[in-house]
């Protein structure tokens, strides 16, 4: 199975059509999911986000932990202007994700746009008759995608249920602290030493245990990211094993911060 691998880019926010007091837009920049943007009400909104005068490359933006249907859509921009919408990348309005979601699970919408460098990306929502009556998102990821070889076979998928049960009297008490979440647990092998210095090493080291990383795992079939995809911390010190002069094997575990 391919796999990417992106850490967020940071941004501030340079024009939001709707938000309420106490979940603003800024809030799609922080990495607690309790913190989110909501809209006031409506449900066709946009934001423009402002990437800095040196943040580089990108490829991969992502919506996470939001309310979206897959029939609700999401159009990608980007300009070097600040409306955002000139000399850059045009995307359609694309639906907000395809396969299927458990019903515990927020949305996650992720896109490649192909490597882009324009400083402002606007964010077009479209959500008619939600039930809800707003839009919400946790955190929006943007930023330059790594593609490891493959994750290998022997990959791990759990689901972290932080439920406590304790037994009185032949009687259950459960604490059910809140919903499972994913972990993947994996090795990625044949991972070229070249890439591992150039490309991993970066990654990993500017990640740590503390700042998290969008993971898409299966990046040629979307339909099962709702369930594979995490973005969430990195839980062991990452250690990539020399099985051979140029071949490295990377092991990671990875625990998403909200389901």
């Amino acid at each position: 199975m391919s796999a990417l691998f992106v850490k967020p880019l940071p941004f501030t926010l340079s024009a939001v059509t709707s938000e309420i007091a106490t979940a603003p837009a800024s809030n799609a920049n922080l990495d607690e999911p309790g913190m989110v943007w909501r809209s006031n009400g409506l449900t066709t909104v946009y934001l423009l986000i402002d990437l800095g005068p040196n943040a580089g490359s990108w490829d991969t933006v992502a919506i996470l932990g939001s309310n979206l249907r897959s029939t609700d859509t999401i159009q990608i921009r980007s300009g070097t202007d600040s409306g955002g919408t000139t000399g850059g990348y045009s995307g359609a309005a694309t639906v907000a994700f395809t396969g299927t979601k458990p019903t515990s699970f927020t949305t996650k919408s992720i896109y490649q746009t192909g490597t882009r460098s324009e400083r402002y990306v606007r964010l077009d929502f479209s959500a008619p008759s939600h039930p809800d009556g707003f839009i919400q998102a946790q955190r929006i990821v943007i930023g330059k995608s790594i593609l490891s070889p493959g994750v290998d076979y022997t990959a791990e998928h759990t689901l972290i249920d932080p439920t406590s049960i304790s037994s009185t009297l032949g009687i259950d008490i459960i604490d059910a602290i809140a919903l499972a979440r994913p972990r993947w647990k994996f090795s990625m092998s044949y991972v070229d030493a070249g890439s591992w210095r150039n490309d991993w090493v970066n990654l990993l080291a500017s990640c740590g245990k503390v700042w998290p990383l969008l993971m898409v795992v299966d990046t040629t079939t979307p339909s099962t990211w709702q369930t594979d995809s995490v973005f969430g911390r990195i839980r062991n010190d990452a250690t990539a094993k020399a099985i051979g002069y140029t071949i490295r094997t990377i092991d990671l575990t990875i625990d998403a911060l909200a389901p």
